[in-house]
């Protein structure tokens, strides 16, 4: 099955299995929402997102990214830095 994937897919779902469980099964459950969902993939889908944001799974992942950040600031691993100084 995984050999079907293109190598950018193959290499996210390689990054994600190095994610604990929680963060992969809330990823899953976004996922199966988001394919689940046609119109999450047409281009005027503003309105599927704003549904997919407000479900309670990805609610949660925003809750965890949010704590993850906090702990990252607070141990000091945060750096202040302009986001297209990354691309020079």
């Amino acid at each position: 099955m995984l050999s079907n994937l293109t190598p950018q897919l193959t290499q996210v779902v390689k990054t994600m299995a190095l994610l604990p469980e929680m963060e992969q099964n809330t990823l899953a459950e976004a996922l199966t929402v988001w394919l689940s969902e046609p119109s999450l993939r047409k281009p005027d889908a503003d309105a599927a997102w704003e549904r997919l944001f407000a479900s309670p799974a990805s609610q949660h992942w925003l809750e965890q990214m949010t704590r993850q950040v906090e702990e990252d600031f607070a141990r000091g691993a945060v750096v202040d830095r302009d986001p297209g100084d990354l691309c020079q």
